[in-house]
């Protein structure tokens, strides 16, 4: 994955990234980077897993084929430090699907800050 774009640190920054889509070296990377694109003292809302969870590709994902990988809230808690985060607050998230024969998937949430001189 390149990541060739002019972002410079910002005092405000607004996107959605599906990083579980990606690799997990993408995601490493994706997350040190997020360190330059955010000013100190800025804010990330971040939603991870709670459990490690192996690369897969799910073949009819809303009629393509998806790629899926996390790492555990414990090894994304320690990229988004080593990228100069601090967690300021987290909790979790749920949603269901139209569905009421599928399961509730519940989601850790990080609110982290930037840390000034990381």
């Amino acid at each position: 994955m390149s990541l060739s774009c002019s972002i410079r640190a910002t005092s405000w920054l607004f996107g959605q990234i599906a990083a579980f889509h990606l690799p997990r070296n993408d995601q490493v990377n994706l997350i040190r980077r997020l360190g330059s694109w955010v000013r100190d003292g800025g804010v990330v809302l971040a939603t991870v897993s709670l459990t490690d969870e192996a690369p897969y590709t799910e073949r009819d994902f809303f009629g393509v084929t998806m790629y899926w990988t996390n790492f555990a809230q414990a090894t994304y808690e320690a990229m988004f430090a080593k990228a100069g985060f601090r967690v300021i607050d987290q909790g979790v998230i749920g949603h269901g699907y139209s569905d009421v024969d599928a399961p509730e998937e519940r989601h850790p949430f990080l609110f982290l800050e930037r840390v000034p001189n990381a």
